[in-house]
Order: structure tokens, then sequence, then C-alpha cells
């Protein structure tokens, strides 16, 4: 089930922007407070009033390992697509965080199936670029280990200082290639 959360804009790039469609890979078996305050921050910083959540993989688990068992067969993966379509038509933008590690097996064809069918679900309804942190669909829960001192990718300052320098566009028709360079697009601010 889709998950939209509405809030009063308070980002960075000012205005009214609408809903910020945001893929995760499936949903979680816990709260998922700690996605949904991650997906608040990076809604307000952008500038959206709201952000809807749909996933590649429709059924409930705690890691990849789970999508690996439970992802083996295809039919399944089709059933997190009325939710997709609905989120690329429904939205003014797009977060990819789906996660960077991908399952193994059949799962593994099955999710690259899927995010094919999305990229071009998505360039049909308009949209040509989505967000990312970094250059990867990285999900909420890991934004802190990327951004943090240790890995040297930003320069100090708060969590959502450092996330607003992180936040890239880049060109759907990318979204699986990540053996081809991704094609970025200048974040205006």
């Amino acid at each position: 089930m889709a998950t939209a959360v509405s809030f009063p804009s308070m980002g960075t790039l000012g205005g009214d922007r609408g809903q910020l469609g945001v893929v995760l890979a499936s949903p979680p078996l816990t709260d998922g407070l700690r996605t949904m305050r991650r997906l608040e921050i990076v809604t307000q910083i952008l500038g959206y009033t709201s952000f809807k959540i749909a996933n590649l993989f429709p059924v409930a688990t705690h890691s990849v390992n789970d999508i690996t068992k439970l992802g083996a067969d295809g039919g399944v993966w089709l059933g997190a697509r009325d939710e997709l379509s609905v989120l690329g038509s429904t939205s003014t933008a797009l977060l990819m965080a789906y996660g960077v590690t991908e399952p193994t097996g059949s799962a593994r064809s099955h999710r690259r199936g899927q995010i094919d069918w999305l990229s071009e679900r998505l360039q049909e309804e308009g949209h040509f670029f989505a967000w990312h942190v970094g250059t990867d669909p990285r999900h909420p829960s890991r934004w802190h280990q990327y951004l943090s001192d240790r890995r040297g990718r930003t320069d100090g300052g708060t969590f959502n200082e450092r996330l607003s320098r992180s936040l890239v566009e880049l060109s759907v028709s990318e979204l699986l290639g990540r053996s081809r360079a991704p094609v970025a697009k200048d974040l205006d601010r």
C-alpha cells in the first residue's frame, strides 16, 4: 500500500512544488520511522509539500535477502506495478531510494526487469530525471553512512546540510545501467 505524507513546505528551494514520489524497495516489517523521517527531511529540502511512497517489490521484507527468497517468482513483482504507475502519474518529481544492493538469483533478474519497466513508464509520464542521494538509489536508512565524515564525500555540516549538497538529479533512462555513465542534471539553487 502506498504511503502519503503532507506537511507545510519549508524547503530550501522554496515554493509549493507539489508531491515528491519516492520509490523504495519494499514495504517495511517495522514502523519505518527512520525512513519516514529522512523522507520528510529531503522533501522539505527540495521544497515539496508532500511525499508518497511506492515500492518495487510489493511484499513487506526486512532486507534484500528476504527479497531474494520471496522475489524468485516474477509474478510477485507485477503486484507493485499499479502503485508505481500511480506514483508516476501523480508526482511532480521523483526520488529513487530503493537501495544499492541487489537480490541474487532470479529475483535479481526480476528486479532489473521491474526497474526497466518503471523507467519506461516514468518517461511516458514525462519524468526524465529523478533525484538520488549521490549517483545511486540509496535507501534513506543508509544515507547517514554515505554522508558521514569517515567517507569524506561532504565537507562537514549538519545531516540536512550534507544531504542537501548530495542530492543529484539523474536521467531516468540510466536507472539500471550502472556500467553506463549517469547523465547528471545540475541542481538549480
